[in-house]
């Protein structure tokens, strides 16, 4: 998997339970493959960085991609509070979530799939529809669960939009696939 995040691991029955396991680089998973296969973001990011999978840099990689999301948070939260009145240094509040570092020690998806959905509100309040849905995509295929962090605030942009576009309506579309 670290040479390719794409590759499709095979199911294999454990001899012991008789359950259905996947083989992943010499480790058997146990967890449902076919709803982790969406979840292709977060390793991907990872396998770019370490330069196209080089297998001694894929653990550290992990790491540096949350570093680098946690940055993207902060940043993103910092340029939205000026739109909701309030002040940028309420940005330093993320600094206080612990759940942060533990995506960071555990190599988790989730600070990258929040800093990905959080990126696709901000332009979307931009009215820059393209980079927030190829934002709103990205966090969709880093983690399924934040659909409805993407999908609310474009369904409510386009309800009280006055200009309902073809290009929006196909921009919606792709980030339905």
């Amino acid at each position: 998997y670290a040479q390719n995040p794409m590759a499709i691991p095979q199911p294999i029955t454990d001899p012991k339970s008789g359950k259905t396991v996947y083989h992943i680089q010499g480790v058997v998973q146990s967890s449902n493959y076919t709803f982790r296969k969406k979840r292709i973001g977060y390793p991907y990011a990872s396998w770019l960085i370490s330069g196209l999978g080089q297998k001694n840099a894929i653990p550290l990689t992990l790491v540096i991609v949350n570093i680098l999301a946690f940055i993207g948070l902060f940043f993103f939260v910092s340029q939205l509070g000026p739109t909701f009145n309030w002040s940028s240094v309420w940005a330093l509040l993320l600094l206080t979530f612990v759940g942060s570092y533990l995506c960071v020690a555990r190599d988790l998806a989730d600070l990258m799939a929040v800093t990905l959905s959080i990126g696709a509100l901000y332009f979307l309040l931009k009215n820059a529809l393209l980079p927030s849905t190829l934002f709103g995509v990205a966090a969709i295929l880093t983690k399924e669960s934040v659909l409805f962090l993407v999908a609310i605030p474009y369904a409510w942009h386009l309800l009280i939009s006055d200009k309902k576009t073809w290009r929006f309506l196909v921009q919606l579309a792709l980030l339905s696939l």
